[in-house]
């Protein structure tokens, strides 16, 4: 089954604002969490860190298998953050500008063009 110029490019616009979405929602969260992991002098620092990102990581997997959305995981990594670092300003900031881009930007993209490569994936197959 030979795909058209039109889903090939859907399919790859569709694969970039996926990566754009997920980088932009976990992208500044990660980059805080393995700075204050580095810059904490505390072993007590270190393990609220590690038990946060684990809690977090748990979270997650439990969103991926049940489907859903769960914002707390966000709040959770404040909680976290907040022990660690001092001025938990410029965290708050990056997240939530990550997560409006995620939320408000990529995602409708990406939903549109995986539309569109759907529709087009199945025009092919009738072509054929």
């Amino acid at each position: 089954m030979e795909k058209s110029k039109l889903t090939k490019k859907y399919r790859w616009l569709y694969y970039l604002f996926s990566f754009l979405s997920i980088a932009s929602f976990i992208g500044p969260s990660a980059y805080f969490i393995i700075d204050a992991f580095i810059h904490s002098n505390l072993a007590t620092e270190k393990v609220c860190i590690v038990s946060t990102v684990v809690a977090v990581l748990i979270l997650t997997a439990i969103a991926i298998v049940n489907k859903i959305a769960l914002r707390s995981r966000i709040w959770i990594l404040f909680f976290g953050l907040y022990f660690v670092i001092p001025n938990l300003i410029p965290p708050i900031m990056a997240i939530g500008i990550g997560q409006i881009l995620h939320e408000l930007v990529f995602d409708p993209i990406k939903n549109y063009y995986k539309k569109r490569y759907i529709i087009h994936k199945e025009v092919d197959k009738r072509h054929d």
